[in-house]
């Protein structure tokens, strides 16, 4: 049964005609998001009227070709999202992975010694604030004070400043360096206290009073562990009730409360142990966000030349040519279970029959390995051994493509529980089960 939806006033309903693909139209407004914006009304709150609406002019290509540019738009949007899916996998690796190697940092029930955070942060600097325009690029008499929003999002954010000219600075600065531990003091609840580590030196970039710089006792405590420490949600809360205000939309921490705070301290040896994977994935996500910049970058101009009618659609089958093709392979496919046996090479070149053979040799190696660790150099080696074994001269070698696509696969093994992440006290590395 429909259920019939309803919209207040807010909403502007499009009912396009036959000769309108919906989701070409889905596409093409979205790539106007800015100037549909400009054309809204309103001091507080923009609103678009019905005749601004109807005067919007709308490139119309044949419906085909608005099929083909939906298609073509989706498959890159798909791409896009695959790509922040599996920078969130990451992100969800290290904190299960800090959870098995030190426990819940709160309920301590591994036992570890705690100490007040003054005798594991012996030092913190607080920055000096300036007024200036928010853009992010600087000139070359301009330098750059940090917004709070430079590490909201966990990761330290370059872009996120307000250009101050050198001539009205009177006060001493801080510049920020690679391997500066920031911490906002002031926020939102949700976000007061959000950190991260620098990745490089800034030489024209300063911290502004509402961003600290932490200074680390080195012989207890290492900065990644405390990152993500402050990362876990429990131990979030604590720090979360330092912070005090005059209203709940923006908190704030103050040096001796947070001072005060008891900080679990597992052994040295093993918060140096977790730098070392956090350090190996932090260099794949650095390849995956390169990856989804460049993706990005290819559908703002894919978009932008589609609805200037500058791409050449001929090479973009339709959704029913696609089926149709389909449809083939299955009918050959059944023909061949019917046809004499045979004993058929797969094609290691081409993408789909590779793809079909690795994904069997991974299913192969982990049947041969049932309740044993998953060792992925030794499973590559087995795949590398299989591939000889059918590669010809126009097959490319196992490479970067190959190997992300076992780390997809291990990611749902993890997600459907077929295998289980545990860490090993002896190697102190994270092993793979199978459940």
């Amino acid at each position: 049964n429909k259920i019939p939806v309803c919209t207040n006033q807010g909403f502007k309903s499009l009912v396009p005609t036959e000769d309108v693909s919906v989701e070409y139209l889905y596409y093409l407004l979205k790539s106007k998001v800015e100037n549909l914006k400009a054309k809204g009304n309103g001091a507080t709150f923009k609103e678009l009227s019905k005749k601004s609406v109807e005067r919007f002019q709308i490139p119309l290509p044949s419906y085909e070709d608005q099929i083909r540019i939906a298609t073509l738009l989706s498959r890159v949007e798909a791409l896009i999202a695959t790509r922040k899916n599996n920078l969130q996998q990451l992100d969800d690796f290290l904190k299960s992975t800090f959870l098995e190697m030190f426990g819940d940092p709160v309920r301590n029930e591994k036992g570890w010694p705690t100490h007040k955070c003054s005798e594991v942060v012996p030092e913190i600097i607080s920055g000096t604030s300036y007024g200036g325009e928010e853009r992010h690029e600087l000139q070359e008499n301009e330098m750059g004070v940090l917004k709070i929003s430079a590490v909201t999002e966990g990761a330290f954010n370059p872009k996120e400043i307000k250009a101050v000219n050198k001539s009205d600075i009177r006060k001493k600065l801080f510049t920020v360096h690679k391997g500066d531990f920031l911490l906002s003091r002031a926020n939102t609840k949700e976000l007061v206290a959000a950190c991260c580590i620098v990745d490089q030196d800034y030489e024209k970039l300063f911290l502004p009073d509402k961003l600290w710089r932490l200074a680390f006792n080195n012989s207890l405590i290492n900065p990644r562990y405390f990152n993500y420490l402050l990362k876990n949600e429990r131990f979030r809360n604590k720090v979360r009730k330092l912070a005090s205000g005059g209203h709940q939309s923006m908190l704030n921490i103050s040096m001796k409360k947070f001072w005060t705070l008891d900080v679990v301290v597992p052994k040295k040896e093993l918060q140096d142990s977790f730098e070392g994977m956090v350090l190996k994935v932090e260099s794949l996500r650095t390849a995956y966000e390169n990856s989804l910049s460049e993706l990005e970058t290819l559908y703002a101009a894919l978009s932008q030349k589609a609805f200037k009618g500058e791409l050449d659609l001929s090479r973009i089958p339709l959704p029913e040519e696609q089926q149709t093709t389909e449809h083939t392979k299955h009918t050959e496919k059944e023909q061949e279970k019917t046809s004499v046996p045979s004993v058929v090479k797969k094609d290691f070149s081409k993408p789909a029959q590779r793809q079909q053979l690795f994904n069997q040799w991974f299913s192969d190696y982990q049947a041969a390995q049932t309740r044993q660790p998953f060792d992925l150099d030794a499973f590559w080696k087995y795949a590398e051994e299989q591939a000889r074994a059918v590669e010809t001269e126009d097959s490319p070698p196992l490479g970067l493509s190959d190997y992300e696509q076992l780390k997809t696969w291990l990611f749902e093994q993890i997600r459907a529980d077929k295998l289980e992440q545990t860490f090993s006290l002896d190697s102190k590395q994270i092993e793979l089960k199978q459940q």
